[in-house]
């Protein structure tokens, strides 16, 4: 009989869990469920919230994403695991993904950061910017700009 109450019992923390979940992808703006849904398919999230003007999600693995106000990714951060490569070679500028690659860095992304003028990559032990406007690419060292890499 005790097997059968903690059977039931497990059967109902289950349909709880489930349907709190359930409640905070219903509650996702439908850009970033689908973003989501895209490039991290099969994860959970923990929590989402606008913060002023920047929506912002936590996976419950512990990436971070950012959205503006129309919902455009600005900041993807994976907090220690690498950001998957289909995003990389959907949302960044082939002439940035193409540099990564040639430098066979895109295992090695860790987080992605854009604005109306430049990309930032953060890997892992450097960083790379791109500028939007002029097609540039940077590495700085010690946060000086001394690598001007693509023209």
């Amino acid at each position: 009989m005790k097997a059968y109450t903690f059977k039931i019992l497990s059967a109902l923390m289950l349909i709880l869990f489930s349907s709190c979940s359930d409640t905070i992808w219903d509650d996702l703006p439908s850009q970033v469920s689908d973003f989501i849904s895209r490039y991290y398919p099969g994860q959970t999230i923990s929590s989402e919230e606008w913060r002023g003007d920047v929506y912002h999600v936590k996976m419950k693995s512990g990436e971070t994403m950012a959205f503006d106000k129309n919902l455009s990714w600005l900041s993807i951060n994976g907090y220690g695991a690498t950001l998957p490569q289909m995003f990389l070679f959907d949302e960044l500028p082939p002439a940035l993904y193409e540099y990564l690659q040639s430098t066979e860095s895109l295992a090695s992304v860790y987080r992605v950061e854009r604005d109306s003028h430049e990309y930032l990559v953060e890997l892992l032990n450097s960083t790379v910017i791109y500028n939007i406007k002029n097609g540039s690419i940077t590495v700085p060292v010690n946060g000086i700009q001394l690598a001007r890499l693509i023209e």
